[in-house]
């Protein structure tokens, strides 16, 4: 960890107590690493049809895996981090770090407040977890072959259960802190606005050169001829 994110476990251990601080903060830098993964896929692909039409246009079947990749990602996420507390039996049982072992840090008077959470969240993750079982961790038969269909899963209910684990986030530290938790990703917009206005400008540049020279071969005149901007040999992998 960096030195930063050391002092921030200190904080929590110090907040919360050895367990459940490191429990939390462990949990909590996971769904941050979620959110800004969709932050990223909605910023993308979620926004307008301009922006589709854009990553279209530079590359189709490139920024159609990046859709999938962030999307699958995603899910997987947030399946990882709801999952039982124990998986396996007998020698083979591992334990998981997940949302669900802060109930034994979690005061019976406030036991109700957290089991709501997690069966909302548990309510609206039936999509996710078909997903992940049948299709992203696991290639279920009948699914492959097309004799079953996965649960429909949309950006809306992927959208309900970030803001579920995210408000059960920020009523922890309402509760045993006193304190507000922002639940921005704390990465400034210009990340993948930046990446945006890059491929929108070298579509203008790549338009105005076929433009230039298709007018300059309907005139015939093959002088001064308009040219490329030149790119370095390592971005050609010739280096």
């Amino acid at each position: 960890m960096t030195n930063a994110e050391n002092e921030n476990l200190a904080k929590y251990i110090e907040d919360f107590g050895p367990d459940f601080g490191t429990d939390l903060f462990n949990l909590q830098n996971s769904y941050f690493n979620i959110a800004v993964q969709w932050r990223f896929y909605k910023s993308l692909f979620g926004v307008n049809q301009q922006r589709i039409d854009l990553l279209n246009k530079v590359s189709g079947i490139f920024f159609r895996e990046v859709e999938r990749t962030l999307f699958e990602s995603v899910i997987t996420g947030l399946c990882r981090i709801t999952d039982p507390i124990e998986t396996g039996r007998g020698n083979g049982a591992r334990k998981n770090l997940t949302f669900r072992v802060l109930e034994k840090h979690i005061e019976n008077s406030d036991m109700s407040i957290f089991e709501e959470f997690m069966a909302r969240f548990d309510e609206g993750a039936t999509f996710a977890r078909d997903w992940r079982n049948r299709k992203l961790s696991h290639l279920d038969y009948d699914v492959a072959r097309g004799g079953a269909t996965l649960e429909t899963a949309s950006r809306a209910k992927v959208q309900e259960l970030i803001d579920c684990l995210g408000e059960l986030l920020q009523w922890i530290h309402q509760e045993y802190l006193d304190m507000s938790l922002s639940l921005d990703v704390g990465l400034p917009p210009e990340d993948e606005m930046r990446v945006l206005e890059l491929l929108y400008l070298s579509t203008q540049e790549e338009e105005n050169f076929e433009r230039q020279l298709k007018e300059r071969i309907e005139r015939r005149d093959f002088s001064d001829m308009p040219k490329r901007s030149e790119v370095p040999d390592w971005l050609l992998g010739l280096d």
